[in-house]
């Protein structure tokens, strides 16, 4: 079974139940078996993914398209309904099956020919006649009328290949296909299963971040700090949601709106989050102007704290990303947004002052905070795959982990070149992984909001929110501290390393670098030293 475990969301009861069968059947113990197989985009501009591809040695290749549905009819113009759903010709679920074999079995055309590549629907509730099927054969389709799915679809798979022609999948073929195939999985991977996978990676805990829970349970004061993708994010979510359990008020609160709206979003209205600034501005009567300075925003933050009250105060305060807040006017304010103050109250901060103090461009004065705090460290990286983070210590020539979380293989980050304010780059990297990934999971990364304004209103992306369903552009001050799937970054060899090491971590699973052309023989030595 490829993969040996199914992911936990977002799969079907039916493909659960066909994968259990196909596990445990003993009748299968030598057959090689995919679940939810991506295919790249066919020529129409479709995408096809196969629920499973069921490799059968000395037999040939069945496709199966699983539909759960417990209700299953057609209308007198053969409209297609499932449970409530209607679906038109070209989404039936035979069309699906059809397109998504012919795919297949043209991808394979590298491995031999003619090989046996059968369509089989599965239902596995709803007891479907062949006469409801009248484009297919009876013996490409499977449902409960024809018998428990325990006992009977091993054998519907083996009698649906052996009515098709072509190459029987002997030793050689089968080995054969199932490398060809098995590399294009584990690197493109199922987006469903390949996402789950990463997700319980990224967000499972480490010791490193136990230890750090139980720092926070011995220390009223707590400073933790780690790279980008050591997982600090969730962390500060976890500590405010354990402090609210206890009883305590609680707060987060960052410096990017952005990241802002993605903490009050973990809240889940179980505590108080968001950024500094929209807290600020919730305090004065005030609208800030185009393009705020940080004078005008240490002015604001000067307002807000001869506004603030003891109501204001939290028991529990937690500072995502400190090192952009650490100066004499916003310092203030924390330490009137807890009781006890800096001083005396709770709190934990957590931040990259080493690598990523990209506001700032001087380093983070720790002697504006008391100095009766613990301190604690993470180095451990539960985002980025090993190759994304050793391509980068790589680049910028220094080590940045001690150790990676997900254990998930992943090609290495892409490189590409441009010349001058070349949008059509983007755009080509851009649909090289709508191949693979749906729009809003595709984020683009720029320097600065005018080069953002540019690509959008040129390429008609959306500027990043959690919500888009276009491809999404941000500048890389805006989206610290958030991820994204698939990431595209314009950089360049002139970025500071904190630029660089924030903008080439946000990528979950698939990064791509777009620098200048003139760069190309500096990028190379670089990389090959």
């Amino acid at each position: 079974m490829i993969p040996l475990h199914l992911p936990t969301s977002e799969i079907s009861p039916g493909e659960v139940d066909v994968f259990v069968v196909l596990r445990d059947d003993p009748g299968t113990s030598d057959w090689v078996v995919f679940h939810s197989y991506d295919l790249p985009k066919d020529r129409n501009g479709r995408r096809h993914e196969i629920d499973f591809v069921v490799l059968v040695p000395g037999c040939g290749i069945a496709v199966l398209e699983i539909k759960a549905h417990k209700k299953v009819s057609r209308l007198e113009d053969g409209t297609w309904v499932l449970g409530k759903e209607k679906f038109s010709t070209a989404r039936n679920p035979v069309s699906q099956l059809l397109d998504n074999s012919y795919e297949l079995r043209r991808k394979l055309e590298t491995v031999a020919s003619f090989l046996k590549v059968a369509p089989l629907l599965v239902f596995t509730d709803a007891a479907v006649e062949t006469e409801l099927v009248g484009e297919l054969n009876p013996e490409n389709l499977f449902s409960p009328a024809q018998g428990p799915m325990s006992k009977k679809l091993v054998e519907k798979i083996l009698t649906a290949i052996s009515k098709e022609s072509g190459h029987l999948l002997g030793r050689h073929l089968m080995e054969a296909a199932t490398s060809f195939l098995r590399p294009s999985f584990e690197a493109l991977a199922s987006p469903v299963a390949r996402r789950d996978r990463a997700e319980q990676e990224i967000h499972a805990a480490t010791a490193e971040q136990f230890r750090v829970l139980d720092a926070v349970s011995e220390n009223r004061r707590l400073l933790v700090e780690g790279p980008p993708g050591s997982g600090k994010t969730t962390l500060a979510t976890e500590i405010a949601r354990r402090a609210s359990v206890a009883g305590k008020s609680a707060r987060i609160v960052s410096f990017g709106g952005l990241l802002g709206r993605q903490l009050a979003t973990n809240a889940a209205g179980q505590f108080a989050a968001g950024s500094f600034f929209s807290y600020v501005l919730s305090k004065i009567d005030e609208v800030p102007p185009k393009n705020p300075s940080s004078d005008w925003w240490r002015g604001a933050a000067k307002q807000a704290l001869s506004l603030l009250n003891d109501y204001d105060c939290v028991d529990f305060l937690v500072v995502d990303e400190f090192q952009d807040l650490i100066n004499p006017e916003f310092v203030s304010v924390l330490d009137a947004m807890v009781v006890g103050g800096l001083g005396e109250g709770r709190w934990v901060l957590l931040g990259d002052s080493t690598f990523q103090n990209i506001h700032n461009f001087r380093p983070t004065d720790f002697s504006l905070l008391p100095q009766n705090f613990a301190r604690v460290s993470l180095r451990q990286n539960c985002r980025n795959p090993r190759t994304h983070g050793e391509w980068l210590e790589k680049y910028i020539g220094d080590r940045i982990y001690e150790g990676y979380r997900r254990a998930e293989a992943a090609p290495m980050p892409g490189i590409a070149y441009s010349k001058g304010n070349n949008a059509d780059a983007i755009r080509n990297e851009v649909n090289k992984k709508l191949g693979s990934f749906k729009p809003s999971e595709i984020t683009v990364l720029v320097v600065d909001s005018a080069r953002e304004k540019e690509i959008i209103k040129t390429l008609g992306y959306q500027s990043y929110h959690s919500a888009a369903t276009k491809v999404t552009v941000a500048t890389v001050r805006t989206f610290k501290g958030l991820e994204a799937p698939a990431v595209i970054v314009e950089a360049s060899l002139s970025w500071s390393s904190d630029l660089t090491i924030t903008s080439l971590t946000r990528a979950t699973e698939s990064l791509t670098v777009l620098f200048p052309e003139r760069e190309r023989e500096q990028i190379w030595e670089r990389l090959t030293m």
